[in-house]
């Protein structure tokens, strides 16, 4: 498989090798019966296969992520959505009306149903996107199950950004689930309570992905996978 962790720099993807084991367990590839130029051969085809990656990643990709070249990452797909569809379709959460000078847009967090003709106010204004940090999501209640801003300021919390906010709404902040979804959405559809801009994104990821596997482990003349 192909390494991302270096997705930053593509010329730094690389296959997946194993760097080490027991000796007891290691399997000489020698037993194999290859030749040399066999193995030559298909080390040559793992470079060319991901060198059709890259390429693919360059020219076919759309958006933010794939201009990026990470492949099916959540975080970069999500960078592409707005605050409503993070905040009001994934969250509940209800815009409000911007009053301080430099602010986009202001958010009041979900109030319970009890409050509903108490009169109470529905909605609690409860955070605000500014200008000059349009991708950070600033909280200033404690009752938004957010980090607030006070927090983030004193180095308790990271920011809520885009990717953040939406693990902390809906994986409770489990990071790793939420990344584990979002590859499932790029090769399978589901689950299909993401934002749609992060599913447009991850899809196309999803269909640049699955030609470069049918192109580097698909043996042309038998149309079997696992050929390489």
């Amino acid at each position: 498989t192909i390494n991302w962790r270096k997705a930053d720099n593509l010329d730094e993807a690389e296959l997946v090798r194993l760097d080490r084991c027991w000796p007891g367990m290691r399997f000489p590839v020698e037993k194999l019966g290859w030749t040399d130029e066999l193995r030559a051969q298909i080390a040559e085809e793992a470079a060319a296969a991901n060198a059709r990656l890259i390429k693919a990643r360059l020219e076919g990709g759309t958006g933010p992520a794939s201009a990026g070249g990470t492949l099916l990452s959540g975080q970069e797909a999500l960078d592409t959505c707005s605050w409503a569809e993070i905040l009001a379709i994934g969250g509940g959460w209800v815009a409000m009306a911007p009053e301080g000078v430099g602010e986009l847009e202001r958010w009041g967090r979900p109030r319970s149903d009890s409050l509903v003709g108490s009169g109470a106010p529905v909605e609690t204004s409860s955070a605000v996107v500014f200008a000059d940090a349009p991708w950070v999501l600033v909280v200033f209640s404690e009752a938004a199950g957010l980090p607030a801003w006070d927090e983030v300021r004193r180095g308790e919390a990271t920011a809520n950004t885009k990717w953040r906010t939406w693990v902390r709404l809906r994986y409770e902040g489990d990071e790793m689930a939420a990344a584990a979804d979002a590859v499932r959405v790029a090769l399978y559809g589901y689950p299909r309570h993401w934002p749609k801009s992060a599913v447009d994104v991850l899809t196309e990821d999803g269909k640049i992905f699955k030609n470069w596997w049918r192109d580097a482990f698909t043996d042309p003349a038998t149309h079997r996978a696992g050929a390489v």
